[in-house]
């Protein structure tokens, strides 16, 4: 297998923030340019501002709302680009995202096509940031059309310098973006079946614990980059694995508008993408039930009620529309599958408005 040097550092643990402007002087910047999640700012904007003074550069703080409308495609965003566009940035300037994965995930297409690509830093300050969003250098905006969602339709790949994870702020994390980073690391769950994340109930019961989810996030981290690593631009099946549970999950996040987070979609999508592999022989039954009982035992999904037509609109428009990626097992997935449509509409309608889920 062919590997890539990937050259991110990648920091995890508590009190990063007090000295992360020594991080950033490791780059020489002339300028940062810091896009920051609103309520990042108002909770840590002391500690930010302190490590600005440390820095010796301008620093230009640019605060926006961590919601998918931030990184869609429309007045607002263009809006943006001409505030950064006004901090005087050059080719020696350093773009930081500080938020969840909509933040780094806007920050990161807007640093990677800013004078065709300056230096960018992530500080994820979200579970599912920590986890899976801010690792790997997708970056991507949204498509609003006919009041649908059509999630990173426009995006690069590009890879961070540094990604800085500082647990302290998961104390402060909202129940709902802790619950969407424990769904991606179910994603993981069921598809590397790493023996660090087999306890997935404890994970949850201990979430606000920055330092006992640390060696968790880490070995999330650790199966992203390794695959990263083999197909950093996703031209072969290796990466594809990490889609697992985005093919019907996007579908329903889309058709949601946002409504339903990113990792709780992909729950969804986990247990549409389970039963369809059962449909299509590759799960068996009690592997289907052994998938779906972890899942549930989380609570972090009830009975969910979607428009099947207007999903799999948002399906076939998705990057991931023709394959899906089967389990044939915990830890165990096949990439590449071609969707059965008649399966598809089968799983969809096992999910939609099912009251034993």
């Amino acid at each position: 297998m062919t590997t890539h040097k990937i050259d991110t550092k990648i920091s995890v643990g508590s009190h990063l923030m007090q000295n992360f402007s020594e991080k950033l002087k490791e780059l020489n910047p002339s300028s940062v340019v810091c896009l920051i999640d609103c309520t990042i700012l108002k909770l840590y904007g002391n500690t930010i501002n302190s490590g600005f003074k440390k820095l010796g550069v301008v620093a230009s703080v640019i605060p926006v709302s961590a919601s998918e409308k931030s990184k869609t495609l429309n007045g607002d965003l263009i809006n943006l680009i001409n505030q950064i566009i006004e901090k005087d940035v050059e080719r020696k300037s350093v773009f930081l995202s500080i938020g969840g994965g909509t933040v780094t995930d806007l920050g990161g297409f807007i640093g990677s096509v800013l004078l065709r690509g300056i230096k960018t830093v992530y500080i994820p300050t979200t579970l599912l940031g920590m986890v899976d969003a801010s690792l790997g250098g997708k970056t991507g905006v949204n498509v609003q059309n006919n009041g649908m969602l059509y999630k990173n339709m426009i995006g690069t790949f590009y890879q961070p310098e540094i990604v800085l994870c500082d647990t302290d702020f998961l104390a402060t994390l909202p129940q709902k973006e802790l619950k969407s980073g424990i769904g991606e690391i179910v994603k993981y769950f069921v598809g590397w079946n790493s023996p660090k994340l087999l306890d997935i109930q404890s994970i949850f019961n201990n979430v606000k614990s920055g330092q006992t989810l640390r060696p968790i996030i880490e070995a999330c981290q650790k199966i992203k980059m390794e695959i990263v690593a083999s197909d950093p631009n996703e031209t072969g099946q290796q990466r594809e694995k990490l889609n697992l549970g985005h093919t019907i999950g996007h579908g329903i996040e889309g058709e949601k508008n946002g409504t339903v987070s990113h990792g709780v979609a992909v729950v969804w999508g986990l247990l549409g993408e389970s039963y369809m592999s059962m449909l299509d022989g590759y799960l068996s039954k009690e592997e289907f039930e052994k998938i779906k009982m972890s899942i549930l035992s989380l609570h972090i999904v009830n009975s969910i009620t979607f428009s099947t037509p207007k999903v799999l609109d948002i399906m076939q428009k998705d990057k991931k529309n023709k394959t899906y990626v089967a389990i044939k097992k915990i830890g165990i997935t096949l990439p590449g599958v071609k969707i059965n449509p008649d399966n598809l509409k089968k799983s969809l309608a096992f999910l939609n408005g099912n009251k034993n889920l």
